[in-house]
């Protein structure tokens, strides 16, 4: 059971890693400050309380990416978010991320590093740490 202010939930414990990424981001980012998620958990912004007028990254069967991934990427440069939650990048089923996102991949991975120890500092309940292909916080890199 987990209740947060926004949504009071039942998960399973394995994906107990939710609430502390949903705490992180409402005690880090201000009311008008963004969040993007990048991978197929679009929850987030839902128990963030952050919407945004920018199209979801994720596509399903039969879809196709088109240039979508270069605009999202253009989008996130002009004003880019303090923080993402990366998830998972494909789903079974659908193709890859970077395979129709391209440029949207290369600005992530180009601008954002990984919180390594985020799950050491912020510890799921049940305390199982998720695998970091699965779910990790990404911060935005200072200018070099």
């Amino acid at each position: 059971h987990m209740k947060l202010s926004r949504a009071d939930l039942y998960i399973e414990p394995s994906h107990s890693w939710v609430e502390p990424i949903v705490n992180f981001v409402e005690a880090k980012l201000g009311p008008g400050d963004q969040l993007f998620v990048y991978g197929h958990e679009a929850y987030y912004y839902f128990l963030t309380g952050r919407y945004h007028p920018w199209p979801f990254v994720q596509i399903y069967p039969g879809q196709v990416g088109g240039d979508r991934g270069r605009q999202l990427a253009q989008t996130l440069a002009r004003r880019p978010p303090e923080l993402i939650v990366r998830g998972l990048m494909d789903w079974p089923g659908v193709p890859a991320i970077s395979s129709y996102a391209k440029d949207l991949s290369v600005f992530v991975m180009g601008n954002y590093a990984t919180e390594p120890s985020f799950f050491v500092r912020h510890p799921p309940p049940t305390g199982a740490l998720p695998p970091a292909w699965a779910i990790s916080v990404l911060r935005h890199r200072e200018p070099r």
